[in-house]
């Protein structure tokens, strides 16, 4: 009678090791790559406010008289767009405020820069 030994399922566990290693170069391109993924449109929404504060004042600066439309008489349409126009502005000033606040209290680092912190810590940690 022989005995056959259960197999597995092919999958096998492998634990997280304690210690990497990997060239710079490698760690630098990893870093690029994972950079280059994450890039967020930053300062985006200050365009879209500014677009559409230049749409909301488009119709003040072309048209001369407003027309009775849906039963709004020209007075409440002149009043709709400085109204769009003035909460439009308001809300590209804030953005491009927060925009440049970030971009001068958080500068963008460079993947030397990180590595240079990683190393910096990992000294730390070792010491």
């Amino acid at each position: 009678m022989s005995m056959i030994p259960p197999t597995t399922s092919g999958a096998a566990y492998r634990a997280i090791p304690d210690e990497v290693t990997m060239n710079t170069d490698r760690f630098l391109r990893i870093l690029d790559r994972i950079r280059e993924r994450k890039r967020e449109p930053h300062g985006d929404w200050c365009c879209v406010a500014f677009a559409l504060t230049l749409a909301f004042l488009f119709p003040l600066v072309t048209t001369q008289t407003y027309k009775a439309v849906f039963n709004f008489k020209p007075e409440v349409w002149e009043s709709f767009v400085l109204l769009g126009v003035s909460l439009f502005a308001i809300a590209f000033v804030c953005l491009l405020g927060r925009w440049v606040y970030i971009k001068l209290r958080f500068p963008a680092k460079s993947s030397e820069q990180i590595l240079a912190e990683i190393i910096h810590e990992m000294e730390l940690s070792d010491g």
